[in-house]
């Protein structure tokens, strides 16, 4: 998972002062939770993890990180983004798992951060939930963002 984080080091390097990381499904796997490798590498970074199947087996804790076992929906998303702001936002294989719900999503985690980092399918990763979407999706956030990089889940998952 390290390649993930090396895309979001330039931005995490900048805080010298303790910062607050939003992480969105987080995932279940030590090998796919990025907030969990923030919380671990950046002792200044205080992360909340949100992941609807956490469990306390397969997740390694740190003094840095709150995780709150739960499934949200878009209209969730919106609550939270009007009530809470977070330095960093990481989204990362979420949004299309919203399928039609997916851009109203995608605008309520646009707001809930100063840096918003989204990962999603591209179009040749037709197993991937919300397959439909992927290039309204593509085009919305060619219009909207910055593309920093493509990188994998794990090994063997198609970049994204």
């Amino acid at each position: 998972m390290t390649a993930r984080l090396d895309l979001l080091r330039p931005t995490l390097d900048r805080y010298a002062r303790r910062f607050h990381v939003l992480d969105l499904g987080g995932g279940v796997e030590p090998n796919q939770n990025i907030g969990q490798e923030i919380a671990r590498e950046y002792p200044n970074a205080v992360v909340t993890v949100i992941e609807q199947n956490w469990t306390r087996e397969k997740f390694e804790p740190s003094p840095h990180t709150m995780v709150l076992r739960r499934s949200f929906n878009a209209p969730d998303l919106e609550r939270l983004s009007s009530c809470e702001h977070f330095d960093v936002v990481i989204a990362f294989n979420l949004i299309h798992w919203f399928e039609a719900g997916w851009q109203q999503a995608a605008e309520a985690i646009s707001t809930m951060g100063d840096y918003v980092f989204v990962q999603i399918p591209t179009e040749v990763d037709v197993q991937a939930p919300g397959y439909g979407y992927i290039e309204a999706m593509l085009s919305y956030f060619k219009e909207h963002s910055e593309c920093i990089g493509s990188t994998s889940q794990f090994p063997g998952h198609p970049p994204r």
